[in-house]
């Protein structure tokens, strides 16, 4: 190994060293008090699709597998990480509204509604380069958002299970930070049991 593939190495371990010892928790607003610990939640997630320039298309970032991935982890990962989710909806865009409605005002009163909405992006040199996750806790007894956080992060297209792991990591965590939940473990884990740990390829977001 020659003295710049031995300089590469020695970056990438120091990198992944740092991003491990030292995470970023994303920016929450406390709307409103929030009775906690929560332990049981309804999850609502709009996975929307952008307009590009130019083009009559939508731009959609999750299809297939990624789409699928969100799909079966975002559940799994919350419900492993101490919030057991009761009902899970991801309805198309044009059904949304009334699937928002109908969950909000006849889901269960006692159960807080987190709504995921994917929607919103982030443009760099003229590219569609990272998703923004909007996240708001409904309550249903008040009929209204008590907390809110927002999420980014690169799209890439090689890492399938990496975004729904990485996104439902820092989504707990921030959860945490303003003890709405009680993590069994001092960082989020994955369905191994193992400490869901950063990578490089999304410390630009952050």
């Amino acid at each position: 190994m020659n003295s710049t593939a031995k300089l590469r190495r020695l970056l990438l371990v120091t990198a992944l060293a740092s991003l491990s010892a030292c995470s970023v928790v994303p920016k929450t607003e406390m709307i409103h008090p929030v009775r906690a610990p929560i332990t049981e939640i309804d999850v609502l997630v709009l996975i929307g699709s952008f307009q590009q320039a130019g083009s009559p298309m939508g731009f959609r970032p999750f299809m297939g597998e990624r789409e699928a991935a969100l799909n079966r982890l975002i559940p799994a990962l919350l419900t492993k990480n101490g919030m057991a989710v009761q009902e899970y909806r991801q309805p198309l865009e044009w059904d949304y509204r009334s699937v928002l409605t109908n969950m909000s005002e006849r889901g269960n009163p006692d159960r807080y509604l987190l709504m995921i909405d994917t929607d919103k992006f982030i443009v760099r040199n003229h590219v569609e380069r990272s998703v923004l996750f909007e996240v708001r806790l409904f309550d249903r007894k008040i009929r209204r958002a008590v907390w809110k956080t927002t999420i980014t992060y690169n799209i890439i297209d090689k890492k399938i299970n990496a975004p729904a792991e990485i996104f439902t990591r820092d989504l707990l965590l921030a959860l945490a930070k303003d003890k709405l939940v009680s993590l069994p473990s001092e960082s989020p884990i994955d369905l191994k049991g193992q400490e869901i740990k950063l990578s490089p390829i999304w410390e630009d977001d952050r």
